[in-house]
This record gives C-alpha cells, structure tokens and sequence, in this order.
C-alpha cells in the first residue's frame, strides 16, 4: 500500500492585508538580465488554493524562461560547436542546440518542457 504525502507549505507565495503575492529571488546568475534581484508581485486573490495554484504555475514558467536564457548563453560562448555553416546566424545555432537538448532530454525521459 502506498502512504501519499501532503504537504501544506506553498513557494514564493506571501499575504499582505488579506491578499496573497508572488515573489522569487532572481537566480544569481540571471540577475544580469533583470534591474532587480526580486520578482514580487499581486496574485489579486484573497483564495489560498487559487494563490497556491497560481504560484506554482509562474514558478515553473519562470525557470522554464531561466533556462532558456542559459542555454542561450551557452550558445552564443560555443557557437562553432553547433553548426559548420561558417555564415549561421545565431538564431540558427540556438535552433540547432535546442534540437539537440531536447533529443538528448527525451531519451533520458527527462521531465523538462520541450523548447522546440
């Protein structure tokens, strides 16, 4: 028999004056990408379960977006790696690395977004 595990503790959210707000820290390494170090804002929503829901869905878009910006980054520094076209543009090259990942990604059954 299998004991299913509930936890009640909610990420990135906050209440202020009855409404509930999203906030995360932005990665060290993005922080360069954004004049802040922190993303807070209102969920407009005085609901814990809608609050809960919402949080975790702007979470994973959020690092879904994060990585995408890593793997950008990852391209621009080995750009030659990716393609022997020596006129590629880099959309090119982002385009061709992505393929990879997410071929690589699959085979292992990995649970991440698809990017192409």
């Amino acid at each position: 028999m299998q004991t299913i595990v509930q936890t009640t503790e909610v990420l990135y959210l906050f209440k202020r004056c009855g409404i509930y707000y999203f906030s995360r820290r932005v990665p060290l390494d993005i922080q360069g990408e954004y004049s802040t170090k922190r993303i807070s804002f209102s969920l407009r929503t005085r609901n814990k379960r809608t609050a809960s829901l919402g949080a975790a869905h702007l979470a994973s878009e959020l690092d879904s977006y994060w990585s995408g910006i890593r793997i950008k980054r990852m391209v621009k520094k080995h750009i030659h790696r990716y393609t022997k076209k020596p006129d590629a543009t880099l959309s090119d090259c982002i385009a061709q690395a992505l393929t990879y990942l997410n071929l690589a990604l699959n085979h292992f059954k990995h649970p991440l977004v698809q990017y192409v």
